[in-house]
């Protein structure tokens, strides 16, 4: 067994530096065996790893698995002001960490909205050694094909005010399984200017990041899948139902008129479908894909239904048992 505490302590936490600044790491789950596939979580666009203790606390069960925030989240330092926090960046500053902390491959990936794009990015920088990536389970993933939906000027009448903790509070309080105080931790760190502030700046470059990675021509007609026979799950949220509750919310409130009701309503009536178009194109990263549809959950599975993710990180590891 390795004597790196990263890889045996079951509750380590701390900053690593990756040489620019400092990143939070912490790990659950037993101690990892040699070359046994340790859980790697890439949280989505303007999120904290906040968002994913309940998930953690399903997969510690059964398998290693490592969090980290991103620069100027949770403890980790911001990042110095040359650094700009583009897809390709954030993927780097991810390798960097696993290098520093010395948490060797292979890594099974799970990745959050935006974190389909980073992950994706990840993936492409260890394209040569592709061995290091054991399986993904993408969660409510965000694609190359990503339509720039937000901001909506039509959509934002109707919602008004109803974002940041207060739409987190719309769409999940009712839903979420965190616990009171996990819940509440979250609701300050979205609160918090310095979450603002780091928001702002990755949401500067998130419309940047779908061309970026489409130019890497992973899902190209014709080409061999990037995986190859890699366990890959898809994992699709309801988002409908988020955007129904936020519309509910909007239309309380008194917000639109009726012109822009009316077309928030077409645009939930139709996201569901446009979503799993999108999604279904991930499962041609692989050979050995599967898709699966959380009707029941919007686009916050990881803390509204973990165990759908707990789910299909076991189906990877039994796919990766019988290949091997």
């Amino acid at each position: 067994m390795s004597d790196n505490l990263w890889e045996v302590d079951e509750t380590k936490s701390g900053l690593v530096s990756i040489g620019s600044h400092r990143l939070q790491l912490s790990v659950a789950g037993p101690p990892r065996k040699p070359n046994e596939p340790a859980v790697v979580t890439m949280a989505g666009l303007t999120s904290s790893v906040l968002e994913w203790a309940a998930t953690i606390r399903l997969l510690s069960k059964f398998v290693r698995i490592f969090s980290y925030e991103r620069s100027g989240f949770g403890a980790s330092d911001n990042a110095p002001e040359e650094i700009q926090p583009t897809s390709t960046r954030m993927a780097l500053d991810l390798d960097l960490l696993l290098k520093a902390a010395d948490i060797k491959p292979p890594y099974i990936i799970i990745a959050h909205s935006y974190a389909g794009i980073t992950s994706r990015e990840f993936i492409h920088l260890h394209k040569d050694s592709l061995d290091d990536i054991a399986g993904v389970v993408f969660v409510d993933a965000n694609t190359e094909e990503t339509p720039p939906t937000r901001p909506d000027e039509t959509i934002d009448a109707v919602l008004g005010e109803l974002e940041g903790p207060e739409g987190l509070r719309i769409r999940s309080e009712n839903c979420h399984k965190l616990s009171n105080a996990e819940w509440q931790a979250l609701l300050e760190e979205e609160a918090s200017a310095r979450h603002e502030q780091t928001a702002n700046a990755e949401i500067s470059f998130y419309l940047a990041s779908a061309p970026v990675l489409k130019g890497k021509g992973h899902l190209q007609e014709g080409k061999a899948p990037l995986l190859g026979d890699r366990p890959v799950s898809v994992l699709q949220a309801n988002y409908a139902q988020d955007l129904q509750k936020m519309y509910d919310a909007g239309v309380a409130a008194g917000n639109g008129t009726e012109t822009q009701r009316a077309y928030m309503r077409k645009v939930i009536s139709e996201t569901n479908e446009a979503e799993e178009k999108m999604q279904k194109e991930m499962l041609r990263l692989s050979t050995r894909s599967v898709f699966t549809f959380v009707p029941d959950s919007g686009h916050s599975i990881h803390f509204e239904r973990p165990d759908a993710i707990a789910d299909q990180v076991r189906w990877v590891l039994d796919q990766l048992k019988i290949k091997n």
